[in-house]
């Protein structure tokens, strides 16, 4: 079973979810806890900037389910509003899908124990979606 993370989309250069960026190395502490599973990083829009049409979205999103193929095993995390309403979760068909709030909604400004208990709160929601998909 892969614990699969979704950003928004790359930030020029570097693979999604990088761990020279903020978000990226927000996402290595959470999957650290998780050492015995596969993990899985990868952004709903595989582009460098945020595509603005409706049109390029969409196609992006067709494009996103094609490149996630069959999830049907695995446990995806959603990473923001962003990706939570652009996912098309039903076509995902994963065993099941947890929705945090991004990393730069309340972590980057944030202290350190606030950052600890984001950290905290998103490895036990994925905890109890592995002891749930057993």
């Amino acid at each position: 079973m892969k614990i699969i993370f979704v950003g928004v989309h790359n930030k020029p250069n570097t693979p999604p979810l990088h761990s020279s960026t903020k978000t990226g190395k927000i996402v290595d502490k959470i999957a650290d806890a998780f050492l015995n599973h596969e993990i899985v990083k990868t952004n709903l829009f595989d582009v460098d900037l945020f595509p603005k049409s409706t049109k390029e979205r969409r196609l992006l999103k067709i494009d996103f389910v094609n490149r996630m193929g069959n999830v049907s095993n695995d446990i995806v995390v959603l990473l923001g509003a962003e990706v939570h309403r652009n996912t098309p979760q039903n076509s995902l068909g994963a065993k099941k899908i947890i929705k945090i709030a991004h990393p730069a909604s309340t972590v980057y400004h944030r202290s350190k124990e606030q950052t600890v208990e984001y950290i905290q709160n998103a490895v036990k929601q994925i905890k109890e979606a592995l002891w749930q998909s057993q």
